[in-house]
């Protein structure tokens, strides 16, 4: 009777290895899916800020490539001194297009354009300013719309500023001139850019940064339509 029982129990040694046993394929499996979940936490949250910052860049892009400039404020075929009559004119200068990621007001490119997104700037047809305003300060990026007026430019103070997008660390722009890319442009010196290049960089949750970019081309740049006659 003593002998059958000692042989159906088990001895302290037995309990612990299956405890052990038990113990190590447990947090083996809970390790693989706590790992699998953080994995796939994070690839969620980058997918969510990737089709945020994608939305974003395929609305520049469509702006941008439908960006207007008055083609009749360059004269073909005037001699000098008209050309400078001209260009003395305060309401030539219009800024249609014009880029700089170091904007000191944060305006970092403005133009005038046939797209508009927001339906409180009135009806779509027509032409726009829009602004866009990087403020480094507090991370985010804005957009200002409004109807184009050709006789001046509406100050910047007197925007309609909106909030496009958070957590943005940086943006880099590059204008293709047909020959290589320049950090700035202005079209009051010159014409539109065949080129646009944006690039925004946006933290996640973790504050890692994630670069997008994309290339934005012009419709309506074309220089030696309207500018080597005059030269």
């Amino acid at each position: 009777m003593n002998s059958y029982a000692k042989k159906a129990g088990f001895t302290l040694i037995e309990i612990l290895i299956a405890t052990a046993i038990t113990v190590t394929i447990v947090s083996v499996v809970y390790g693989s899916y706590r790992a699998a979940a953080s994995s796939a936490q994070a690839c969620e949250a980058k997918m969510e800020l990737s089709q945020k910052a994608m939305a974003v860049l395929e609305q520049m892009v469509r702006q941008i490539r439908c960006a207007y400039i008055d083609k009749s404020e360059y004269i073909t075929g005037a001699d000098k001194s008209s050309l400078e009559k001209l260009q003395k004119k305060p309401q030539n200068k219009r800024n249609y297009f014009y880029g700089d990621p170091d904007d000191v007001c944060g305006e970092v490119i403005r133009i005038v354009t046939t797209h508009c997104n927001f339906a409180s700037a009135g009806s779509r047809d027509g032409l726009f300013n829009v602004i866009y305003k990087f403020d480094a300060n507090n991370s985010a990026l804005f957009i200002s719309e409004s109807r184009f007026i050709t006789t001046s430019r509406e100050p910047a103070e007197r925007a309609n500023w909106k909030l496009l997008l958070e957590k943005v660390s940086d943006i880099e722009l590059a204008f293709y001139d047909s020959q290589t890319w320049v950090r700035r442009w202005d079209s009051d010196k010159t014409d539109l850019p065949s080129a646009v290049r944006v690039s925004l960089a946006i933290e996640d949750n973790k504050h890692r940064l994630h670069w997008f970019t994309t290339t934005s081309f012009l419709y309506c740049a074309n220089s030696s339509n309207y500018k080597s006659e005059s030269k």
